[in-house]
C-alpha cells in the first residue's frame, strides 16, 4: 500500500513539472527556504582591507576577468575566481585639513569612491576627496596609470552620504545626477565632456528637482533616462516621498536667451507601486525607490521600492515597468501649476511624439533647436499621467524588511523563459526570486533567502553586481567585498548525516530522473528533480527552484524503489520537491 501511495504521489508531481514546461507555475508557497551563514561558506569568497572600507562601487573588466572595486581611500581590482587581491591604488584626499576646518568630521574627511565608469580600456573615477570632489581618466590594464585629471564637481557628490549616478556614454560625455556644492543644496542632472554644450537643470527651482535622492541613469535611443525619489509638489501632499522618472534628449543644446545652459527637453513623470484592491482602492503605497535595473533587450526596468519611514513599520515592493508605458506617459498630457497660489491644471502635449529632433534651421536663434518649445520648456515639466507597473502592482512585497539592491537575470530554455531576481535588503540578505515572462500575477516566487552573516553581526548590503556566465553575485558592504556562487547544485543533492538515498543511482542521473532522500532521524524527504540549463551561455545544472506544494505519503524506510522517469526534463531549473510528514 505505502509503495502504490508513493507512486501515485510521484506521478502527480511528474504531471505538475511537465506540465510547469508549457505554463507559469503559480506560487502559492507562503514560507521559502532559508540558506543560512553557516551553510553558505562553502560557495562564498571574502576580500578585506584593514585600511580600507565601504565599498560601495563596483564594475567589471570582462575581458581581464577582473572586479574593480572603489572603497574609502583605495581602489582595488581583484581576480573574479576568488576575490584574491591583483592591484590595490590608494588615493587618498590631500584636503583633509581644509574639511576639518569647515565642520566636517574625520570619517566624513576622507576620500570615498563614488564614481566608477569603465570604457575602451579606460577608467573614469571620481571621489568625494574630503568634500572636494575630484575625477581621474586611469588605464583599466593599469589602474594606478593616471591618464587625465578632471574637476569632479558635478560628476561626483561632496558628502559621501549624498545619493548620485553617473553615465559614460560612447560619445564620451558624462551624464550626471548629484548635489553640485558643498552644502547639498543645489542637486542637478549634468552633462558634460563630449562635443555638446554642457547643460544642467534650473538651480533653485524645486518645480524641476524638489530635494531629490538619485538612484540611477540609463540611454536608450535618443533619450536619457534617470530615475530618483524627491520631496512631493504641492498637489501631492498626502506623500512624504515620491517616485519619478526623468527624460531628456541627448542632442539637447540649450536655449537662446531662455534656458540658456539648461535643459530644453527636461520632463518628469511619477512612478507607481501600490497594492490595491480589485475596484482600483490603494491599499498600500510604495513611495521610496531604491534601485533599478534595466532588461535592455526586453525594455523592462525592475525597481525595489519601500514605504516611507514616515509610515512607521517598514515595508517593501518589487514592481516592474515597461519602457512603453514610461514612453507613453511622455506623449501624454502636463500639469501645470500657474503659480504657487493657484490650483494645478492639465495642459494638452502639443508634441506627443516627440523624438528629439530639429527644428531644420541651420542659422539664427532657433539653430540646433529641439523641436519643443522654449515657452513650454520652462512651464510644463510634469506630466499628467504617472508610470505604472507590468498587473498594475508588485509583483512581490513583504513586511518588516527595506529592498536596497537588485540585480536580475534572464533564463532562456525549452520552456518558458524566466527571469531570475536578486533582491539585497538593509538586514544583510539577498532574496532570490524567479518570475515568469510574459509576467503573470502571483506568478512570482521566492525562491531562496541567503543570509551573508549571522543576525548579530549583519550590516546592508551597499552594491550588487551580477556574472551571469559565471553565476556568481558579488556584493559590497562596509566591511568586505563577497563572491557568492549561485549555482551550488552539491548543497541541494548532498547526503547529509542520517540520510540515506532511495535511489540505485549514481550522480544526479539524466535530465529528469527524480532522487528521493530520506532523512532517517527525522523521516523528512525530498524528491529532487535534475535538470540542465540550457540558456545559450553553457550547458550547466543549475538550481533555480521552482517549488510545488508538499505531500504526505507513507513509505517504508529502507526501501530501494526505481522510480520511473518525468519525461522530457523541465528546461531552465532543477526543481525539488519537498515531501514532509513521512511516516
Amino acid at each position: 500500500m505505502a509503495m502504490m501511495t508513493m507512486a501515485i504521489v510521484l506521478a502527480i508531481l511528474a504531471d505538475m513539472v511537465v506540465a510547469s514546461t508549457h505554463r507559469e507555475l503559480a506560487c502559492q508557497r507562503k514560507e521559502h527556504p532559508i540558506m543560512t551563514h553557516r551553510e553558505l561558506k562553502p560557495f562564498i569568497c571574502t576580500f578585506t582591507s584593514s585600511n580600507s572600507g565601504n565599498f560601495s562601487q563596483l564594475v567589471m573588466d570582462l575581458q581581464n576577468d577582473h572586479l574593480i572595486v572603489g572603497g574609502r581611500n583605495f581602489l582595488f581590482k581583484l581576480n573574479v575566481l576568488n576575490l584574491s587581491l591583483v592591484q590595490a591604488v590608494e588615493w587618498p584626499s590631500a584636503q583633509y585639513n581644509s574639511c576639518h576646518n569647515r565642520g566636517k568630521t574625520q570619517e566624513e574627511c576622507q576620500n570615498y569612491i563614488r564614481v566608477l565608469l569603465p570604457s575602451n580600456g579606460k577608467l573614469f573615477t571620481c571621489g568625494t576627496n574630503a568634500f572636494a570632489p575630484a575625477c581621474i581618466i586611469r588605464s583599466m590594464q593599469d589602474i594606478s596609470k593616471e591618464l587625465k585629471h578632471v574637476s569632479g564637481v558635478a560628476r561626483c557628490p561632496y558628502d559621501p552620504q549624498h545619493s548620485s549616478t553617473a553615465l559614460l556614454t560612447v560619445r564620451g560625455e558624462i551624464y550626471a545626477a548629484t548635489a553640485m556644492d558643498f552644502s547639498g543644496r543645489d542637486p542637478a542632472i549634468y552633462r558634460s565632456l563630449g562635443s555638446l554644450p554642457p547643460l544642467r537643470t534650473a538651480q533653485y527651482n524645486s518645480r524641476w528637482l524638489h530635494e531629490p535622492s538619485f538612484v540611477s541613469v540609463y540611454e536608450m535611443g535618443s533619450f536619457v533616462y534617470v530615475f530618483l525619489r524627491e520631496r512631493p509638489l504641492q498637489h501631492e501632499c498626502a506623500l512624504s516621498s515620491i517616485s519619478r522618472v526623468a527624460r531628456i534628449c541627448t542632442n539637447d543644446v540649450g536655449g537662446r536667451f531662455v534656458l540658456e545652459e539648461t535643459w530644453t527637453t527636461f520632463m518628469k513623470a511619477s512612478l507607481h507601486c501600490r497594492l490595491q484592491t480589485n475596484s482600483g482602492l490603494v491599499t498600500l503605497a510604495y513611495p521610496e525607490l531604491q534601485a533599478t535595473y534595466l532588461l535592455s533587450e526586453r525594455g523592462l526596468v525592475y525597481a525595489v521600492f519601500s514605504t516611507s519611514h514616515a509610515h512607521g513599520s517598514v515595508a517593501s515592493a518589487l514592481c516592474v515597468y515597461n519602457m512603453s508605458s514610461v514612453s507613453a506617459a511622455f506623449s501624454g498630457p502636463f500639469l501645470q501649476q500657474e503659480n504657487l497660489h493657484s490650483a494645478w491644471s492639465t495642459r494638452p502635449n502639443h508634441t506627443p511624439n516627440f523624438q528629439c529632433g530639429t527644428l531644420g534651421k541651420k542659422e539664427g536663434v532657433n539653430a540646433n533647436l529641439t523641436e519643443r518649445s522654449l515657452v513650454e520648456a520652462q512651464r510644463l515639466l510634469l506630466m499628467r499621467d504617472a508610470v505604472r507597473p507590468v498587473d498594475g502592482g508588485p509583483l512581490l512585497h513583504q513586511e518588516n524588511t527595506r529592498f536596497t539592491g537588485i540585480a536580475v537575470d534572464e533564463v532562456i530554455g525549452q520552456g518558458p523563459i524566466h527571469h531570475v531576481v536578486f533582491i539585497t535588503t538593509d538586514s544583510g540578505s539577498i532574496l532570490r526570486v524567479s518570475t515568469p515572462a510574459p509576467l503573470r500575477p502571483g506568478s512570482t516566487c521566492v525562491v531562496e533567502e541567503i543570509h551573508l552573516s549571522s543576525p548579530s553581526l549583519f550590516e546592508p548590503v551597499r552594491s550588487i553586481l551580477l556574472h551571469p556566465k559565471q553565476g556568481v553575485l558579488f556584493l559590497g558592504l562596509d566591511s568586505a567585498v563577497l563572491r557568492v556562487q549561485l549555482h551550488r547544485c552539491n548543497f541541494y543533492h548532498t547526503l547529509r548525516l542520517g540520510t540515506r538515498r532511495l535511489m540505485g543511482s549514481s550522480g544526479l542521473g539524466p535530465p529528469g530522473t527524480p532522487v528521493l532522500t530520506l532523512n532517517l532521524e527525522t523521516g523528512e524527504a525530498s524528491v529532487v528533480v535534475a535538470t540542465v540549463l540550457a540558456t545559450g551561455r553553457s550547458h550547466d545544472v543549475e538550481d533555480l527552484c521552482a517549488w510545488v506544494p508538499s505531500w504526505k505519503f507513507p513509505i517504508a524506510r529502507g526501501e530501494n524503489e526505481a522510480f520511473p522517469r518525468l519525461g522530457p526534463g523541465v528546461k531552465g531549473s532543477t526543481i525539488i520537491c519537498p515531501i514532509v510528514n513521512v511516516s
